[in-house]
């Protein structure tokens, strides 16, 4: 199975619809994760890793509520699980850079 078999509108309402548990996923995104599940995995996939508010926090010498506001504007992709707001490691990286600062 490849690409051409999902068709694009589908894959963008499912990616329209999980917006809101992942900010930012387009259908092209989504695409290519149902083709790496279907396919099978990497043979060495990157892991994933996601963040709690207050490591993050840690991370960059500031308050929760700052991250929480950085959240809640845009800037800093977060999704909850669970109840518990976590933030992908890649989003840490990109706002860093974005923002000019070190890690």
């Amino acid at each position: 199975m490849d690409e051409k078999d999902i068709p694009p509108k589908v894959a963008d309402v499912f990616a329209m619809a999980l917006n809101q548990h992942v900010p930012g996923l387009t259908g092209s995104d989504l695409i290519q994760a149902l083709l790496g599940h279907l396919n099978g995995p990497a043979e060495n996939p990157p892991p994933l890793q996601f963040l709690s508010v207050l490591k993050v926090a840690d991370i960059f010498d500031v308050s929760r509520d700052t991250i929480m506001r950085w959240v809640r504007s845009g800037k800093l992709e977060a999704a909850k699980f669970g109840g518990q707001w976590r933030i992908p490691g890649e989003a840490v990286k990109r706002f860093a850079r974005e923002q000019g600062l070190t890690l």
